[in-house]
């Protein structure tokens, strides 16, 4: 509540509400005594990191064509074993977001050493190590707290790579629906880090379109998939509504699944998203439905 000029927190005892919206990271006794409350109106009700949503897509046989080799980081020599076979690799937090420590690693011809790209605040760094364990000391690696990740040549702008992000909803309707989807290039040359027009750049898929860079087939195929991500949560007995997939094309027009982010943030201007409200939207048509 606001004192003066200032918002200050204040406990008080309210009503159990009609629908839940979860928006963090939340214990999940909390939500389990919700729903024996409230029902079934708390969604986003579970958060998988980014290994557990890679099993959860590759358990299921429709998505497995369409996923990188990715492995669970579990000791330096598992990573150097990746690294040899693949040459070129993405090491993720499991658990972080918006790009924040996503380290890439790639092999340099006719040198023995190894050269990482990685983001650090609002620059792109490269480093050249000659060790493995100068790697995973350097940038804090721990067993399982890191998933490996092949990299994949995507469709470029002006020599950039790039991705797509698609941000599903379901509506007020109860539907999942697609709230955007754009491209980001990225601007280091590499891959995309958090920061809008720092680490990436927006581009409208009808530019793209326009210019033959990408086929209506292809963006179809992917809003298709980012739907079937979420109707594989229902069927799984996963209560969301708010799920942010990363995608990216390769150069035969081919769709793949980097990863899936439960707590997705949505996007401003010039980006029209209806995440902003489509959730929102959602927990009326929850709070509406029993009554």
């Amino acid at each position: 509540m606001k004192k003066g000029s200032s918002l200050v927190w204040e406990r008080r005892t309210l009503r159990l509400p009609d629908a839940v919206f979860i928006q963090c990271h939340a214990d999940s006794k909390m939500v389990n005594r919700l729903e024996q409350a409230i029902g079934k109106k708390v969604y986003n009700n579970v958060f998988l990191d980014k290994w557990q949503c890679w099993k959860f897509l590759y358990d299921n046989p429709d998505f497995r064509p369409f996923l990188p080799i990715s492995q669970n980081l579990v000791s330096v020599e598992s990573l150097e074993s990746f690294y040899n076979e693949h040459k070129d690799v993405f090491i993720k937090p499991v658990r972080g977001s918006g790009g924040n420590g996503i380290v890439r690693v790639i092999a340099q011809k006719g040198k023995n050493t190894i050269k990482a790209i990685y983001h650090n605040h609002k620059k792109s760094r490269i480093r050249t190590f000659k060790e493995w364990n100068s790697i995973w000391n350097h940038f804090s690696l721990s067993p399982h707290s890191h998933m490996m990740q092949k990299s994949m040549k995507t469709v470029q702008w002006n020599g950039k790579p790039t991705d797509i992000r698609v941000n599903i909803n379901k509506n007020g309707e109860g539907a999942w629906q697609v709230s955007c989807l754009f491209f980001r290039v990225a601007l280091n040359g590499s891959h995309v880090g958090w920061g809008r027009g720092v680490h990436y750049m927006v581009m409208d898929p009808n530019w793209l379109l326009k210019e033959k860079i990408v086929r209506e087939k292809s963006l179809s195929q992917i809003a298709g998939l980012g739907l079937s991500i979420g109707k594989c949560f229902d069927d799984q007995g996963y209560h969301m509504a708010d799920l942010g997939i990363d995608f990216g094309l390769d150069r035969k027009g081919n769709p793949w699944i980097f990863e899936v982010n439960p707590l997705p943030s949505p996007f401003g201007p010039p980006i029209l998203d209806q995440s902003w409200t489509s959730p929102i939207e959602y927990g009326v048509y929850l709070a509406r439905k029993h009554h």
